[in-house]
Order: structure tokens, then sequence, then C-alpha cells
């Protein structure tokens, strides 16, 4: 959530301000109730560094070193991967990123978070939409085959990417490997038809 606010100093207007709160174990807490001693917070950051803001990155290692080698076709792993993902909440996460156009995203500005419990699924934070909805970005950018890649794609990427996307795939494997499941290519494109004719 955010707040406008009106920027003085010593009398003089600096401006108008967008307050905005933190992501961090307090956010998580006020928001979903999870106690901040008990949580995993992790950032995505430029390059795909993953950042432990709280907690640690075990976890969330382990599943993209599993993810690595599955094949969601399979039911049995499907569930698996249903059983470390709050898959509403990441399909829901990855479809207004890519109804934004936010071309600076899954490899950077990405927000995870769990409680260290052996069932608890990991879910995502909205963070950080200032190369979203054609700002930097053309119009027209295909964020969905970008979201997706499993190479460079020089077609897609931000100028700014000297490499193209290549050096961040662990970003769009999550993603990758889902879809690899039938079933849930038929959820992801029925919530995303869900969304845009009911929201």
């Amino acid at each position: 959530s955010h707040l406008p606010v009106v920027y003085l100093l010593n009398g003089e207007l600096q401006g108008v301000y967008t307050l905005r709160e933190r992501i961090d174990a307090y956010y998580v807490e006020n928001h979903t109730g999870i106690d901040p001693k008990t949580l995993d917070l992790l950032k995505v950051e430029f390059s795909q560094q993953i950042v432990v803001r709280e907690g640690s990155d075990e976890d969330w290692q382990d599943l993209l070193a599993w993810l690595r080698t599955a094949d969601l076709s399979d039911e049995d792993q499907f569930r698996r991967a249903a059983a470390w993902l709050d898959l509403e909440d990441f399909t829901d996460y990855y479809l207004i990123q890519i109804y934004a156009g936010n071309w600076d995203w899954p490899q950077n500005n990405m927000y995870m978070f769990r409680e260290q419990r052996d069932d608890a699924r990991w879910r995502f934070i909205l963070w950080d939409l200032d190369d979203a909805f054609g700002f930097r970005a053309p119009w027209d950018h295909n964020t969905l085959a970008w979201a997706l890649r499993d190479r460079g794609r020089p077609d897609l990427a931000p100028p700014w990417y000297d490499t193209y996307g290549a050096f961040s795939l662990d970003a769009t494997l999550i993603m990758r490997k889902l879809l690899a499941n039938q079933e849930f290519r038929w959820y992801f494109g029925e919530r995303l038809e869900a969304l845009l004719n009911g929201v």
C-alpha cells in the first residue's frame, strides 16, 4: 500500500512523494500473521542474485535444484511441486507481471517468503513495477515469452541486458516446469481468462 505525502524541508516544498511500505519481516507479519522469527524472506536482485532478508534460502535452493531435473508432467512430481509452492498465489503473481508487461522481472525485483515449517509453501510479493505498463518497455513487449525464456532473447531483452537474459534462466525455471503439466496449463489459461474478464 502507499500514501501520497507532501514533502517540506525547512518550510520549502520539495514535492509530492509516495510513502510506501517496506518489504521486510514486519510487512509479512502484518499481511499474513507469520512470526518474523519463523520466516524465510528472499529477494531476487539483478543478475538473479538471491538475497536473504530473513531466515535462510536453503529451502528455496533445494526447490530450484530439484526442479532442474524434475518432470512435472508426472503427476507425483507435480504434486510435490504444489506442496512446495502456493500455486494459486504464484499463478496470480506471474499473471499480473505479464499483464503489466514488466520486463525488469523475473530475474530482478522478486520477493518470496515462507514460514519455516515442513508444510509451508512459498508465496510471492508484487513489488517494483517501474518498468511496467509501457514505461521504458514497449507497449507490445511479449512479456510471456520473456518470462518463459530458456535461452538469451536479444529480441525481448531490455537494452541494458548485455547477455539478453541468458544469465538468469533460474528465474524462469519454475513456470517453465509447471507448464509442462497439462492440468496446470489448463488452470493457468482459465485463471488468466477469469482475471481478464472479472477484475
